[in-house]
């Protein structure tokens, strides 16, 4: 069931009805209903350039600059090269008030999109940022000559 109730409730009693039944709620529920949303402040970081074969890490810094307990909700996306749009992955972090929590979520681009960049769309309810990453050529690997020394 997915129904939407405008924030805060502005109402002293709730009851939730279906056919042939009800349920009031209690007022402990009443009062998280009529609480104001808490508010956060976002930071979103991630590096201008990556090697191909490579992780590019977004990193996400949540502070509660409310007064209660919040629920921050954000969704990532990501567009090209080889996409024109794909939802990547959703996060809930439960914040205290007065507190930080990070979340970071990395994406490793394929060899054949160097010289190409793909962008991180990161969104919450009240914004959304943007980095774009440019994909370098893959770095080569250590210890690897391609001679035979026999």
């Amino acid at each position: 069931m997915a129904f939407e109730l405008p924030k805060p409730l502005g109402s002293s009693s709730a009851t939730l009805a279906w056919p042939g039944g009800s349920d009031d709620l209690a007022g402990a529920v009443v009062e998280a209903l009529n609480r104001e949303p808490t508010s956060f402040d976002v930071t979103v970081d991630a590096p201008e350039q990556v090697p191909a074969d490579s992780p590019a890490t977004l990193s996400v810094s949540v502070a509660n600059t409310g007064d209660a307990a919040g629920t921050f909700v954000g969704a990532l996306n990501r567009t090209g090269p080889s996409v024109a749009y794909t939802p990547e992955t959703a996060t809930e972090l439960t914040v205290e008030p007065g507190a930080t929590d990070t979340w970071e979520y990395s994406y490793t681009p394929d060899p054949e999109d160097a010289g190409a960049a793909f962008t991180f769309m990161f969104v919450w309810r009240d914004g959304d940022e943007r980095r774009e990453i440019g994909i370098l050529e893959p770095e080569e690997s250590d210890g690897e000559s391609g001679s035979d020394s026999s």
